[in-house]
């Protein structure tokens, strides 16, 4: 389908196209990696590190491995291999070189319009925060959220140790 728009298109990995030299300001990767096992998780996530230019971004959403809430995204589907939790993505981006910008719940956009819905949208939401706060407290750990999907953003770490801002 790209193709017939003008977009180029090939059926490569993510390796070939590191290997290829090919580099992106931007890779995203919604309801992907949670498909890909061990091995596939730590080489992808290689392969996009090799693949972003010094200010490119990685945007990926997966299942929350840490939510009761995401465990029906996570197990309603056998083609899923991984549980994936900040925790891993931050293990996975120090082996491939990456630096985590940023963990956390998925945006939630209000799907009707008018005043009194956006102000429950958002309290809804502040109540969410609310709860996760006051877990994080009680467990003594730091706030895990809980939204049934997380998103990552990611960005290359620099030859320098330094990171592009």
């Amino acid at each position: 389908a790209a193709a017939r728009h003008g977009y180029p298109a090939r059926n490569l990995s993510l390796i070939e196209l590191a290997a290829e030299g090919a580099h992106f300001d931007l890779i995203a990767a919604f309801d992907v990696i949670e498909h890909w096992d061990v091995d596939e998780l730590i080489a992808n996530f290689r392969a996009v590190a090799a693949l972003l230019t010094d200010s490119g971004r990685f945007v990926v959403r997966f299942p929350n491995g840490h939510s009761p809430f995401g465990r029906v995204y996570q197990y309603g589907d056998f083609t899923h291999m991984s549980v994936i939790s900040s925790y891993k993505i931050d293990y996975l981006a120090g082996v491939a070189d990456l630096d985590v910008l940023r963990i956390e719940n998925e945006r939630r956009v209000s799907s009707r319009a008018g005043v009194l819905r956006a102000l429950r949208h958002r309290w809804l939401a502040l109540r969410r925060a609310w709860i996760e706060r006051s877990l994080s407290k009680i467990y003594g750990t730091p706030r895990l959220p809980l939204a049934p999907n997380l998103v990552a953003v990611l960005r290359r770490r620099v030859q320098d140790g330094t990171t592009d801002t």
